[in-house]
This record gives C-alpha cells, sequence and structure tokens, in this order.
C-alpha cells in the first residue's frame, strides 16, 4: 500500500513511519506533502529519497488529486499537517485517509486545538489523562470515527511541553499500528498496538520492588504496557507510557477493586494462541489484542498472616483472585505468553528479551515457577482457612524454589541443595556478605543459632551452635559483652562453630573476635567497619538473616512421609509457673532461671542447661538419659572452671527420677526450673526439700529432637 504522509512541521511522525513500516512490507511512504516550502518535513523526505510537493489547504483541489494520483497513493496519513484537507480530497480517499490528534479525542479536538493549545487545555481542566488518537478524516474537523488511541499519564509536575514531549512519544508508536492495520485491510480501520509490531506486557503487582525499571526496560525493547491501579499510577508517576486495564475492558475498576482483571478481554489475550487460525478470528471479531508477557505478583497472604495483630477481615481481603488467574492463564499458554511472579527475574527477563526469542525450556521453567508459586500461595491460604481449632489441613503442598544449589549434604556423597518457600522472615532473605560458599551444614547451624538468640527481644543475646546445639549462649548489657560470656561457657567447643547475634554487629564484635576460629557470623546487620575486620579472614562466611519467630510449619521428614506440627514458639508467660517446695527461689536465682528456661529452648533433647548471673556455664544436650545430661552439663561447666555452687539449672522435660535432682544438689545447685508432669513429681519435690533446693514448674515442656 502506497502511502502519502502530509505534515507541516519537522517530520517526527514521519520519521517513526519509516523506522517501523518494514523494507518491502505491506506498506510504503511513496509521497510527502507539505503546506509551506519551509517545513522540516521535507528535509526528511528528501533524506530519505521520498517524492515530495508543497500543496497549501487553499490550492485547487485538482493540483491535490493530480499530486496524489502521479505518486500513486492509496491512503492518506495527515500527520500534524494543521489545516483541513480540501473536501473532494476527503471524498476520493473516504475511509483511506486519517489524522492523529494530540488528544484523547472527543476531549480536546476542533479547530485551534493544535500544538501546545491542546495540552494548555487538557492541563487547565485538571486531566489525568492524556494521549493520542488516530481517527478517520470526514468533512468534520477532528470528528471522524475513532480507530485507535494510546494513553499517556498526565503527572503532578507537568508543564504543556512535557506533556507534549510523551504524548508525541504515543503518536509515534500509534500511527504505525494505525497504518499497518490499514495495510492489511486495504482501509482506515481499528487496530491496536500490536498490530505495528508491538509487543503488549501486562503488569499488576502488589511488591513494587524493581517494577518501574523493569517496565522502563521493556518499554525500551517495544512494549506496550498495559497496567491496573496502584501499578499503573506508579509507572504514570515515572513517567512510562501506560494504559489502564479499564481502558483496555471498557469496564471500570469495581467493588473496591475485587473486580478489575476478570474480563475477556483481558483473560483472552493471555489465553489465545496465534498459530490457531480461528483463535486469531476470535480475537479480530471481539477486538482482543494479545499479551506477550505478564509480571504479576499478588497480594502478600503470607506476610499478612504472619502479623499478631491480624484479623480475620484483613487476611480474607489479601487472598487474591484475579493474580493468580492472570499468572495461571499465562503459564498455561507460555509458548506464547512470559509469565513473571519473581521481582528477582526482572533483569534477567530484559536480558532474555534483548537477546531474542526466549527458548521454550526458558518459558517452561518461568510456568513452572508461576505454578510452585500460586500452589504455595493456595497451601497458605488453606491452611489459614482450617484454623487451630479444626486440626491441621487435610492435604498440603510443599512449595519450594531452588534458592543455592550446594556441594554436598551433611556428608560429601550426599546431593544438596537450599530451597526456599515464600514464608516471611525466611531463609530467602538471607544475604551472605562474604566468605566461602554456605554448606548444608552451615546453613543447619545458622537455622538453629538465629532461632537460639530469637527467644530475647530486647535484650542483647549472642549464641554459638555446633551441630545445631548451643555450645555458648548468654544475655548482656551490649552485644559484646553477651558474645563474650557466650565464648566463655565452653571455649573449646566454641572452635569452628557458628555465632549468631540479635544485634548489629559492630567493629568492636568483629575486633573481639580476631583471635577465634568459626564458619559463620550470622546478625540482622553487619557494620560496613566489622565487614572491614571480618575481611582479614577471606573463608570466614558473613551472613545477614532477619532475627525472629518464622513463620509457617515444622517438618520433619520420615520415610515415605512427612510429620507436621505448629512451630515451636517460646513463650516467656510466668502465669502458670508454680513453686512446689518448701523453698522460693530468691530474687537472683530468679532471674537466672528466667535466663535458663529461654536458653534451654534452643538445647537438643535430652537437654540441661545450667546458668549463673545469666550465662550458660554447662550445656548438657542430646543425651539418653535425664541424669546423663545433668552429669554432663555438670561435668562441662566444671572443665572450664565455671563455680555451680548457687547456680540454677532448667531442664526442657520433667525429671522421672529424683537422681537428676541429687546430682544437681551434689555440685552446688540451688535452684531448678522445669515442666514438672512425672508420675513420680512428688519423689523429685520431696528430694528438693531435703537437699533444700526451690524447684519452679512451668507446665510446658519444650522438648527438641
Amino acid at each position: 500500500m502506497r502511502v502519502a504522509v502530509c505534515g507541516s512541521g519537522r517530520g517526527s511522525n514521519l520519521a517513526a513511519l519509516i523506522a517501523a513500516l518494514p523494507a518491502n512490507g505491506p506498506a510504503i511512504v511513496s509521497l510527502v506533502l507539505a503546506n509551506r516550502p519551509d517545513a522540516g518535513i521535507l528535509d526528511l523526505a528528501r533524506q530519505h529519497r521520498i517524492p515530495s510537493v508543497v500543496l497549501a489547504p487553499s490550492s485547487d483541489p485538482a493540483q491535490w488529486l493530480a499530486a496524489l494520483e502521479a505518486g500513486s497513493v492509496e491512503f492518506v496519513v495527515l500527520a500534524g499537517y494543521l489545516k483541513q484537507v480540501p473536501a473532494p480530497v476527503v471524498a476520493r480517499f473516504a475511509g483511506r485517509i486519517i489524522n492523529i490528534h494530540p488528544a484523547l479525542l472527543p476531549d480536546h479536538g476542533g479547530p485551534g486545538m493544535y500544538g501546545l493549545n491542546v495540552h494548555r487545555a487538557v492541563l487547565a481542566r485538571g486531566d489525568t489523562w492524556s494521549g493520542a488518537t488516530v481517527h478517520a478524516v470526514t468533512d468534520r474537523y477532528d470528528e471522524g470515527p475513532i480507530l485507535g488511541q494510546a494513553m499517556v499519564p498526565v503527572l503532578p509536575a507537568d508543564t504543556p511541553e512535557t506533556l507534549a514531549a510523551r504524548v508525541l512519544a504515543a503518536e509515534h508508536r500509534l500511527l504505525p499500528a494505525a497504518v499497518l492495520a490499514a495495510a492489511k485491510s486495504g482501509r482506515a480501520v481499528s487496530f491496536t498496538l500490536s498490530q505495528a509490531g508491538m509487543k503488549r506486557a501486562l503488569i499488576s503487582v502488589s511488591d513494587k520492588r524493581g517494577i518501574v525499571e523493569f517496565c522502563r526496560g521493556l518499554v525500551d525493547l517495544g512494549f506496550d504496557l498495559v497496567s491496573t491501579g496502584g501499578t499503573a499510577a506508579t509507572l504514570a508517576k515515572a513517567g512510562l507510557p501506560v494504559t489502564p486495564v479499564e481502558a483496555v475492558t471498557g469496564f471500570p475498576e469495581i467493588l473496591d477493586g475485587r473486580v478489575k482483571t476478570l474480563h475477556p478481554k483481558i483473560h483472552a489475550g493471555l489465553l489465545a494462541r496465534p498459530d490457531i487460525d480461528q483463535h486469531q478470528a476470535t480475537l479480530e471479531a471481539h477486538g482482543i489484542s494479545r499479551f506477550d508477557l505478564v509480571a504479576v505478583n499478588l497480594y502478600p497472604f503470607q506476610s499478612t498472616i504472619a502479623r499478631s495483630d491480624v484479623t480475620f477481615d484483613d487476611a480474607v481481603e489479601n487472598i487474591d483472585v484475579g493474580g493468580p488467574s492472570m499468572l495461571r492463564a499465562a503459564a498455561k499458554n507460555h509458548q506464547f505468553v512470559l509469565p513473571v511472579v519473581d521481582p528477582t527475574d526482572y533483569p534477567n527477563v530484559l536480558q532474555l528479551l534483548a537477546a531474542g526469542a526466549v527458548s521454550l525450556g526458558v518459558r517452561q521453567a518461568f510456568a513452572a515457577k508461576v505454578f510452585s508459586h500460586t500452589a504455595d500461595y493456595d497451601n497458605a491460604i488453606a491452611g489459614y482457612l482450617t484454623g487451630t481449632d479444626q486440626g491441621l489441613p487435610p492435604r498440603l503442598n510443599l512449595a519450594a524454589e531452588l534458592l543455592l544449589p550446594l556441594r554436598y549434604g551433611e556428608n560429601p556423597e550426599q546431593r544438596a541443595a537450599l530451597y526456599a518457600s515464600e514464608e516471611p522472615r525466611g531463609i530467602r532473605d538471607l544475604r551472605q556478605r562474604q566468605g566461602k560458599e554456605l554448606s548444608f551444614n552451615n546453613l543447619l547451624d545458622i537455622d538453629a543459632a538465629a532461632t537460639a538468640v530469637a527467644v530475647w527481644k530486647v535484650r542483647p543475646a549472642c549464641c554459638i551452635v555446633k551441630h545445631t546445639t548451643p555450645c555458648g549462649i548468654a544475655v548482656g548489657r551490649t552485644a559484646i559483652e553477651a558474645l563474650d560470656r557466650a565464648r566463655a561457657t565452653d571455649p573449646l567447643s566454641a572452635f569452628g562453630g557458628v555465632i549468631a547475634c540479635n544485634t548489629v554487629v559492630d567493629r568492636a564484635i568483629a575486633e573481639s573476635l580476631r583471635d577465634l576460629f568459626f564458619e559463620v557470623i550470622v546478625a540482622p546487620s553487619i557494620h560496613q567497619e566489622a565487614l572491614e575486620v571480618f575481611g582479614e579472614k577471606k573463608n570466614l562466611r558473613v551472613v545477614e538473616l532477619p532475627i525472629g519467630e518464622a513463620a509457617g510449619f515444622d517438618w520433619k521428614r520420615v520415610r515415605g512421609g512427612f510429620l507436621v506440627q505448629d512451630r515451636f514458639r517460646f513463650n516467656p508467660s510466668e502465669a502458670n509457673w508454680t513453686v512446689p517446695t518448701g523453698r522460693q527461689p530468691t530474687s537472683d536465682e530468679l532471674n537466672d532461671l528466667r535466663f535458663a528456661w529461654a536458653a534451654v529452648s534452643s538445647v537438643k533433647s535430652n537437654a540441661i542447661l545450667i546458668a549463673r548471673h545469666e550465662q550458660a556455664i554447662g550445656i548438657g544436650a542430646g543425651q539418653m538419659s535425664r541424669v546423663d545430661a545433668v552429669f554432663m552439663a555438670i561435668h562441662k561447666a566444671k572443665q572450664q572452671r565455671h563455680p555451680t555452687q548457687g547456680a540454677v539449672l532448667a531442664s526442657d522435660g520433667f525429671f522421672p527420677f529424683p537422681d537428676g535432682i541429687e546430682e544437681a544438689a551434689a555440685a552446688g545447685i540451688t535452684a531448678v526450673i522445669q515442666p514438672g508432669g512425672s508420675v513420680r513429681d512428688a519423689e523429685v519435690i520431696a528430694a528438693a526439700n531435703r537437699l533444700g533446693l526451690a524447684i519452679i514448674l512451668t507446665g510446658n515442656r519444650m522438648f527438641r529432637h
């Protein structure tokens, strides 16, 4: 199709057409007409060796028709011509002449509405959206049938000039689509940007990390953006060209945003296959355009239910419906629609798109990630709605993403990798600042150490872990005091351990560890000055990880299945504590008993922890009998020359016989805290009374296997 372009200015729309129309394609620009001899569009025509002619609107219509006939013109484009074309020309080319206007007609059209005048009118009226319109030309000024539009957000700081620049960019995308659609049909027809070869991306995200940069990259790669609500507002504020989803569906968001993308013009665009002729015909019959990419992440249901103050209504309102529907549709049709659910994938996606066609294998991997994500999301919802009063869910789906391949597992012959779920405050948030790659055993110990110090919410606490069990643990007035005291629990076992602090690690802490070999240090934050000191030990793994109670269930593997339980949460309440002995604990003993009870919660059963001045001085862990755990704790304390006289003891389970109490008393221990509940509690209490010990019964067992 041979096209004549009429213009009055520098010809930027002509340049956009020349760039967009493929060589030997369905349409070529064969003639340029200008209304004045100094118009820049004529220079552009000469550069591209396109015949040109100067014709004022007052020229004899016969001259117009002769020029168009000489150029064998089949279609006419008014691209900033700024004047009304003679009526005989419009009549001759009825249905084959279009105009591009720098506003969203029917608003801001008519005589005088051109150039900056249009944009001044948009700003004066307070419009939040402007854009460009292609319409068929009739004998009525700017009133012909609208064929296509591109929307442009009006920003708070816009001037007529800045708005004009962004609208002009939209014109450059819109006009080629109009010409290509006409070339296919032989006349001016309604069209979409995708008919210009532009790809379409559907964007709707709750987690807006990196979304502006990602969408800017998509625009640079030739994508047209369609977006919803808050996401569209974010992109518009950043100055990106974006079409609100309601402009696609022709239907507003309703029910407080609950219904916005559940519409055939969205889901048909996601599910249609371009390799099936009937699908293409159906889309064209209903004026629907395909999507090539979907970037969606879901309402933050998991993080919402993890809040201690969450209400049922809040939780339900954060159940996403439209998001999973769009993701699943795109993932099903992943051969043609690239589904992106993870913000960390944005840079990789841009690289893949820039490199050309995305392979089927890569597309399949992205689709698998979507289905895993939505399965995990649905599983969290099912678990929440089941409720604790109804027991555990009848079916559980464990969805986890490969986060880190590992050299091997607990032993070199075992394959291993770290997989992460979507649970908040979890291993997905781990950030390694320096050091060798983390091992399977490192990660187990990091989790155990972080869990151990998380029970102290406001006091500095440090723990040293070996083989998932503390070998040193203490609190202090400062973090460095807590660390020094934790190291002193058992300096020999601390060698090669994993250290966790529940506070920021600063230079002073790093300096104090110069003399100790240890594998990992983990804390919520590591100061740069500390990193400089740690940098002297190149292999030392320095890790940042949120320190807090983990969410979700606790899973333990058994052959052919899983044991699932609520995750253990230390309960500091003393409401149910009782003292059955004749002697009450002293205030100093009570303070140490509180510390010991919290500290023993992270020790493997059978677990005994001896404490003095809020420092563990002896730990007996993983013993087959409780009296042996008492013996081991006393032995470890004496081995490090810690005085046990006047110390206190905590036990994670009840004493089945008086022998553990007798062993403790012989070492000079004066107070004990334990759950109670043994059939021989009376014998145990009698032994304590006989030996002058005070006992607190908490009523809560804290086994850890």
